[in-house]
């Protein structure tokens, strides 16, 4: 039996960028990108990055933790992906085994997030590969891979950092996450609770949720009106979550 997202747990991380250490990048819907091989899986405009309650919980208090030990930010390129992005994604000159089929994966249930880590100087840190680098021939050669050994070692320590804070913070939330093995950016709910779960249908989300159909530019004041009871709550429930993981932290100190 599979469960359905509610749209009330399909939540905004534009909520939360001004008092974290996160942005919001969404490359797809920027096709001069410099790293959109894509072109415009998006509508031209849309700024709103949606993922579940849960993903987002989890990258909020990852991206303290690497800002309190490194000086990272989070830049976040994407996470709920509808389908019909999926299919699109089909026709480019990509090798199979590095794209989900339409349906498939974490992303059209908003339970993956792309993420790729900034310096204090707004620089990409040095991740060995750019996002969304697809190697031609990944099962022989896949630079982007975290079993991929022949990287210097700053590179290497620099990955291991950033799936060690989004694991650690899994943990907090009491929860499980796969870092994505064929690629160092891709954090996902494990298969079973992906599985667990259907893609996400936007027929079945509020109008301003709709990532396909919808350019609504953030405003918070403007959303707020539209949110639901129950989406405000959870919002506010993840604030309070992760100002009590990172007291505790203070308080260890």
């Amino acid at each position: 039996m599979t469960h359905t997202v509610s749209p009330d747990n399909l939540l905004p991380f534009n909520a939360f960028a001004d008092h974290h250490p996160i942005e919001i990048d969404i490359v797809y819907a920027k096709p001069d990108h410099p790293h959109n091989l894509f072109g415009q899986l998006y509508p031209a405009g849309t700024d709103i990055m949606w993922g579940h309650k849960d993903i987002l919980q989890i990258t909020l208090i990852a991206a303290h933790l690497c800002h309190r030990a490194y000086g990272w930010m989070l830049s976040l390129k994407d996470c709920y992906r509808p389908v019909d992005a999926q299919r699109k994604m089909q026709d480019f000159n990509v090798h199979p085994s590095l794209l989900s089929a339409p349906g498939q994966g974490g992303h059209p249930r908003g339970m993956a997030i792309d993420i790729v880590p900034l310096d204090h100087n707004g620089h990409t840190v040095d991740m060995g590969t750019p996002f969304d680098y697809f190697a031609p021939d990944p099962d022989r050669h896949n630079p982007a891979a975290r079993n991929f050994t022949d990287l210097p070692h700053e590179v290497i320590q620099n990955r291991t950092q950033l799936q060690n804070a989004m694991c650690d913070a899994a943990r907090r939330c009491d929860l499980d996450i796969l870092p994505l093995p064929q690629e160092w950016w891709d954090f996902r709910f494990m298969p079973a609770v992906v599985r667990a779960h259907s893609p996400i249908d936007e027929n079945d989300l509020y109008p301003f949720q709709r990532v396909m159909r919808s350019t609504t530019k953030w405003n918070s004041a403007i959303l707020s009106d539209q949110y639901s009871a129950k989406m405000t709550e959870n919002i506010k429930e993840i604030e309070r979550k992760t100002l009590l993981s990172l007291e505790k932290d203070e308080n260890r100190e």
